[in-house]
């Protein structure tokens, strides 16, 4: 785009210049060319529009991902670095006001949820009563920075408990368990507390990769 532009000014001093009283006339024809080949390859090298997917034949439909953060938790609300930190009354009140709203939407296809105990709960909160296909916990989705407690979380058999008082949802005890009941390829908090930074960096890296190719899988 900028040797465009650069190109665009150029045509558009030469075109002034050629406008102007010539200073020989054998020069004219010469200057003209020179405006008319600068002007050539500047239409050459405008970025051609591109067809809208929609508009394209045999298309099919996108794939719409919306992502919602996590309300407020007790780490964000005090700066402490807590392990796997519930929401605050604040938090649980941000996430309560999606509820009305997202139960207006059409079918989803599926909600995908970080095992963190937050996330857990404001999906609970704010998407429990929409409709969907499947709700699927999913421990690539998990914020990144694991050298932080708030962001290692916990096997299914202490998380569990936690998740009783939450309002309805979709995501089953069974489903929690078999993401995180036992240490998996993008979920092993307890090694994480020993792991060096560039080890985390290179896991971290290693899920958002997976979650990617799973949302690229569905669409």
């Amino acid at each position: 785009m900028q040797a465009v532009a650069t190109d665009r000014k150029t045509v558009e001093t030469q075109d002034s210049q050629a406008g102007a009283e010539p200073r020989s006339n054998a020069s004219a024809p010469a200057r003209q060319r020179h405006v008319e080949t600068a002007r050539q390859r500047a239409i050459a090298r405008e970025p051609k529009p591109r067809t809208p997917a929609s508009a394209r034949p045999d298309s099919g439909a996108m794939l719409l991902v919306v992502l919602i953060r996590h309300g407020e938790s007790q780490a964000n609300a005090t700066g402490a670095d807590v392990l796997d930190p519930a929401l605050t009354d604040v938090g649980a009140a941000q996430a309560d006001a999606w509820r009305s709203r997202a139960s207006t939407w059409p079918r989803l296809d599926a909600v995908l949820v970080s095992p963190l105990y937050r996330c857990v709960a404001t999906a609970a909160r704010a998407l429990g009563a929409c409709e969907a296909a499947a709700w699927e916990c999913c421990p690539a989705a998990r914020e990144h920075w694991w050298m932080c407690q708030q962001n290692r979380g916990r096997y299914a058999a202490e998380l569990l408990p936690d998740l009783v008082s939450l309002p309805p949802h979709g995501l089953s005890a069974e489903a929690i368990e078999a993401a995180v009941g036992a240490p998996s390829e993008h979920w092993r908090p307890d090694e994480e507390a020993t792991a060096s930074k560039r080890q985390l960096g290179k896991r971290a890296a290693l899920a958002t990769l997976a979650l990617v190719h799973d949302l690229c899988r569905r669409a």
